[in-house]
């Protein structure tokens, strides 16, 4: 019997730190989704890949109005910029994308993830100046295991 109280612990753990394999798409319209055959975000696992997020207009507007929408869409998905660990930023303005970068740098605040901005001719949307894709890892739940040898 003791040993059966042994072997619980060891599968429940072997769950808990396991990864989920499986893969999902999440769009918000999925007009969108069937038009341009595009997922806003992909999870697999506890990967999470966000693309798609734009702005339009003057840069400063663009890039609140990108990482605006960008934290709302890690909010849906429970993370926040401090579980971003990759970005890719396309801009047809690099030069005033690099002159307004502490706006960007204010949603990161201390944890930077690594990054690379590329100037582009245009973008989807000839209207935007700018778009985003990032990686985020979302956090595994553990669970709290109970010690049986307390009984």
């Amino acid at each position: 019997m003791k040993a059966a109280f042994l072997i619980l612990p060891l599968l429940l753990s072997a769950c808990a730190s396991s990864p989920n394999n499986y893969r999902s798409c999440y769009h918000e319209d999925p007009r969108i989704k069937n038009e341009t055959g595009m997922c806003q975000a992909v999870r697999v696992g506890n990967t999470l890949y966000i693309s798609g997020v734009s702005g339009e207009g003057p840069m400063p507007q663009a890039i609140e109005q990108a990482y605006g929408e960008l934290s709302r869409i890690l909010r849906l998905h429970g993370v926040s910029f401090d579980n971003v660990i990759s970005e890719r930023i396309y801009s047809n303005k690099l030069d005033v994308l690099i002159q307004n970068k502490a706006i960007r740098k204010a949603y990161y605040g201390e944890l930077l993830p690594a990054s690379t901005w590329v100037e582009v001719a245009r973008l989807y949307r000839s209207e935007n100046t700018i778009e985003l894709e990032v990686t985020a890892l979302i956090p595994q739940k553990r669970f709290n295991l109970i010690n049986f040898d307390s009984w």
